[in-house]
């Protein structure tokens, strides 16, 4: 089968979830099928660091970067495959426009649409591509991989603004909170295949798009090798990794620091605070060198990180899908503690697999617990990473996801790719736009 991935960045370095999920996602798709790559990048990334570059015979041919921002105009090819987009009954969401570019739109034009099977979409932003070559080509499948339910997020969100009295936030979000409703209605629906990433955003969006199209897909977890990590606990540390830049992320941290460190560090005062990965707040990174507190920023490998720590936490109360530093860390063999929001989707008990705090007077007693109890983090360790070896290992989400496109019906053999004519887009022949 002949895939083009549709990527709103590149998923490496691999140091957050979302980037982990992206690129285990387009390895093992590569491993059996054909495919082809477009992703934005920034001004930081770096592709000919990539590792699957160094290897992109994988691909179909060597993956296509567009960069993000860029005064590139649209080409009489682009605007006529983006006029196809507008056709829509649908107002794309505010959040998502943030990806519409004219460059983006001309590189996808200039390739020749014919020759895939299916449109494999990265968050819910790179939509209107896909759609817009469904219009072109009716004969694609398309699949969306979502790490949120967009909708849910929203809704949390506009409640959590109510509850700090910030109305002009709050109106903003209540109308884009019905411009997703609608766009999931409608848009979403026209795709094949929609990932989610738990049975709960399963649950809450099938009644919507239809639950034959809704596939669950949970986060992925490289067992084996969270498993050769060298664990030693010198030090009572706890760590927190996460992308501060993003806000149920970096309201985590501030509630973390504000309210459940001092209490540990009351009991425990020799322990130490790690809080590692990207962050551009100034805020956080003035707590760094205080009351123990390290703030690394991005760092290129997160393992020395997860070797040192004794426990991890994961202070979510806004969000969706699944986290997947907290499957990481359980895989590692660190006790985890999280919130209720921040377990949701994650197959896991509490008090068996990890423990769950909602109050800072819990954080802290659970912090301080597994802190002093070496006995106690031994058990987290092995039933977490038990959990991860027979749910979210590497090995079984292989055969899931490579299962979820030969079940769902995109697929088509080289004979049947040959043998398609005077189809607009078949087999060697540009799609007329």
């Amino acid at each position: 089968m002949r895939i083009l991935a549709l990527y709103p960045f590149l998923p490496y370095p691999v140091v957050s979830g979302a980037a982990q999920r992206g690129f285990y996602v387009l390895d093992i798709l590569a491993s059996k099928h054909e495919v082809t790559l477009i992703s934005f990048v920034g001004r930081d990334d770096s592709p000919s660091e990539l590792p699957f570059w160094k290897s992109y015979s994988l691909f179909a041919q060597r993956p296509i970067t567009v960069p993000r921002q860029t005064e590139e105009k649209l080409s009489p090819e682009g605007k006529r495959l983006r006029a196809l987009r507008q056709r829509s009954r649908v107002r794309v969401p505010e959040g998502l426009t943030f990806f519409d570019t004219p460059a983006m739109w001309n590189r996808i034009a200039e390739l020749d649409i014919g020759q895939f099977d299916a449109v494999h979409v990265r968050f819910a932003g790179m939509t209107p591509y896909a759609l817009a070559l469904k219009q072109a080509a009716p004969h694609l499948r398309l699949v969306v991989d979502l790490d949120d339910n967009p909708s849910l997020l929203l809704y949390r969100r506009l409640i959590d603004s109510m509850k700090k009295l910030h109305l002009r936030t709050f109106v903003w979000q209540l109308k884009e909170l019905l411009r997703t409703f609608a766009f999931e209605l409608d848009e979403l629906r026209k795709f094949d295949s929609v990932w989610v990433c738990s049975d709960v955003d399963s649950s809450r969006m099938s009644y919507r798009i239809g639950p034959d199209r809704i596939k669950v897909v949970e986060n992925i977890v490289d067992a084996h090798n969270l498993a050769s990590i060298n664990r030693y606990n010198s030090e009572p540390a706890v760590l927190m990794i996460a992308s501060f830049d993003y806000d149920p992320n970096k309201t985590g941290a501030e509630f973390f620091v504000a309210k459940v460190w001092p209490r540990i560090r009351s009991v425990i005062p020799e322990a130490q605070l790690w809080l590692v990965g990207k962050n551009s707040q100034s805020r956080i990174q003035e707590w760094s060198g205080k009351q123990g507190i390290l703030v690394t920023g991005m760092v290129d490998d997160v393992r020395p990180y997860l070797e040192r720590a004794m426990i991890s936490v994961a202070p979510i109360f806004v969000g969706t899908g699944t986290k997947l530093k907290i499957l990481e860390a359980l895989g590692a063999g660190l006790p985890v503690v999280t919130t209720t929001i921040g377990v949701e989707g994650i197959e896991a008990r509490n008090g068996v697999n990890l423990l769950i705090a909602n109050t800072s007077e819990n954080f802290a007693e659970h912090c301080i617990r597994l802190l002093t109890d070496q006995t106690l983090r031994d058990q987290f360790a092995a039933s977490g990473k038990g959990l991860i070896r027979e749910k979210y290992d590497l090995p079984v989400m292989s055969r899931r996801i490579l299962e979820s496109y030969e079940t769902f019906g995109c697929g088509l053999g080289r004979g049947d790719r040959e043998q398609r004519s005077g189809v607009p887009g078949g087999e060697g022949a540009a799609v007329p736009l």
